[in-house]
């Protein structure tokens, strides 16, 4: 009986016989690793942080100011992807 490293190997070359592409193969655009994709994780880890400190602080202006701040971070990494900062931009 094969034992769980070698079934992991076989799917693997079974896979890419079959012409599946898995997500460390040479080819790939990346996974994040971007500037867009960084300011977006920091924006909305910023965001974050400041709405736990206004909710755990009953201070509804911090509370506001983390939402604001989190749904900015939603449209961060997509407009610095489109300027150029993105895995496949040029900057």
């Amino acid at each position: 009986m094969a034992s769980p490293t070698n079934k992991a190997f076989l799917l693997v070359k079974i896979i890419r016989t079959k012409g599946f592409k898995l997500a460390h193969d040479n080819n790939e655009l990346g996974h994040g690793h971007s500037t867009a994709a960084w300011s977006a994780v920091i924006v909305a880890v910023l965001g974050v942080t400041l709405l736990t400190l206004g909710v755990c602080l009953p201070e509804s202006t911090i509370t506001v100011v983390g939402t604001i701040v989190t749904a900015i971070s939603f449209f961060v990494g997509p407009v610095l992807a489109k300027l150029g900062y993105g895995v496949a931009g040029k900057k």
